[in-house]
């Protein structure tokens, strides 16, 4: 569904944006932002008694695209069962803040900032956001042309790494063309554990991320001085956030490895009179950013075809997958299962791959002419 019509602010200067219901990578959204049409949605204030994102699970924001991995996050909270209950948006949107931060690291939108506040309006309608990616994505592409992959890292901005640089794991693709699958999977399980352990308190929220007990997190972060020296809770929204943030920045990891534009797996859909339900297996191959297509990666990165939420009789799709970490989570009496039982369940299943040795690459279907 969209809505359009061209407002005034003064100062001479016309905004122009739009909302969406339907798309879930940046690129498309921001094609939105260039064809001139401007949100009219009312922002809907946060309740900060109990650390409420800065968002809902139906965003009237640009930029944020259609919420497929918030109802993917909301399917899997009540599937796990680990509440007692089904998800509830005034209780559980810290799990959607993680879920979104893999996005947007920087906090660039602020579907809650008022239409009225000038310094703040940049990022209530996804101004920054929008042009930091597309001047991101240009220096990516023109990078990926000179050859030089990853086209950001260490002393760069988050969105520009997680998007275009080092830190594609975190969509669970690779970060250059030609990374063994090995590799990429070691990185997604490094994150996984970090992850997993700041959301169970192994590791301590306010720990420095110069001081993250993981040498494949903690090399991400040292060598930069402001994001050194920040903390775990700082780096996910604050202190109400954080552990229930990062199991959702591990959910989104989980839900985007599923995508055909990330990763390409096994397929394994089985029949049903409805029609077929999704299901994959090991990835056959990691796919890295750069060279892809930007509008058939966008085309492909919607809530999948034959993924019901009221048919989860499989453990290979991202709903039962992300259930099931969720029970890690919150087994032993709310400690936590041992992290070596999670990372072998991970590894062999979540994140299995076919080959170690299998390079990455744009993925023939995406592949930019």
């Amino acid at each position: 569904m969209r809505s359009s019509a061209i407002s005034r602010l003064g100062l001479s200067l016309l905004m122009f944006l739009i909302v969406r219901e339907v798309s879930a990578h940046p690129d498309e959204v921001i094609g939105d932002y260039q064809e001139c049409k401007l949100c009219l949605a009312v922002p809907i204030a946060p309740d900060n008694s109990i650390g409420r994102p800065q968002w809902e699970l139906n965003a009237g924001v640009p930029f944020v695209g259609s919420p497929v991995h918030e109802n993917m996050t909301k399917a899997t909270v009540t599937l796990s069962n680990v509440h007692g209950r089904k998800f509830q948006d005034s209780i559980d949107e810290a799990y959607i803040h993680g879920v979104f931060w893999n996005d947007d690291p920087e906090d660039l939108l602020c579907p809650e900032c008022s239409f009225f506040n000038l310094k703040k309006f940049d990022r209530r309608w996804g101004i920054a956001f929008a042009g930091r990616f597309l001047d991101a994505k240009a220096r990516a592409r023109d990078a990926a042309t000179n050859g030089k992959q990853p086209a950001f890292g260490i002393g760069d901005a988050l969105l520009e790494r997680s998007h275009f640089g080092d830190l594609q794991f975190l969509h669970g693709m690779a970060s250059s063309d030609g990374e063994p699958a090995a590799e990429t999977q070691a990185k997604i399980l490094a994150w996984a554990e970090f992850a997993y352990k700041t959301a169970t308190g192994k590791i301590s929220q306010t720990s420095k991320l110069k001081d993250i007990p993981i040498k494949g997190v903690r090399d991400l972060f040292v060598g930069d001085a402001r994001l050194e020296s920040m903390t775990i809770e700082q780096l996910f929204g604050g202190k109400k956030f954080a552990r229930r943030a990062a199991m959702g920045s591990l959910l989104h990891m989980i839900q985007d490895s599923y995508a055909p534009g990330h990763a390409e797996r096994q397929i394994a859909d089985w029949p049903h009179p409805d029609g077929k339900v999704f299901a994959r297996g090991s990835v056959t191959e990691f796919h890295c950013y750069l060279n892809q297509d930007s509008d058939l990666h966008a085309a492909d990165d919607k809530w999948p075809s034959g993924l019901r939420t009221d048919r989860i009789q499989d453990d290979r799709n991202p709903i039962s997958t992300g259930a099931q970490i969720l029970r890690f989570m919150y087994a032993n009496g709310g400690t936590g299962a041992p992290w070596p039982e999670v990372e072998a369940y991970l590894q062999a299943s979540v994140f299995a791959i076919v080959a170690g040795n299998a390079p990455a690459g744009p993925g023939q279907k995406y592949k930019r002419k």
